[in-house]
């Protein structure tokens, strides 16, 4: 008996930059975080997000990027994002996301 090799499915996504017209710090919240209100427009200038999905026994997440100076482990939105997701709908599977800056810090 052969064993099937696990599905794996991908996206490509652009994760567009935007400006903040408006940016109001209300106040902090129990978590440590601020409340914003804030008005913002979504510009063209993007990063490319890709997202490898695969079937696994429980949730693994994987982030490389072609900036060696963007952090990689729990400090990153993205490896947030989906700790957040996987807590939120109980998902187990494996994700490998690569992050294409083509943003650079305009500082």
């Amino acid at each position: 008996m052969t064993r099937a090799t696990p599905k794996k499915r991908s996206v490509r996504l652009p994760a567009f930059a935007k400006i903040n017209l408006c940016l109001h710090v209300m106040g902090k919240r129990p978590d440590g975080y601020h409340e914003l209100r804030t008005i913002f427009q979504a510009i063209s200038l993007h990063d490319m997000l890709e997202l490898s999905i695969a079937s696994s026994a429980s949730a693994k997440f994987e982030l490389t990027s072609n900036d060696a100076t963007l952090p990689l482990g729990p400090e990153n939105l993205v490896s947030r994002a989906f700790g957040a997701i996987t807590r939120e709908i109980g998902f187990h599977g494996s994700v490998s996301a690569h992050l294409d800056k083509k943003i650079s810090d305009l500082n």
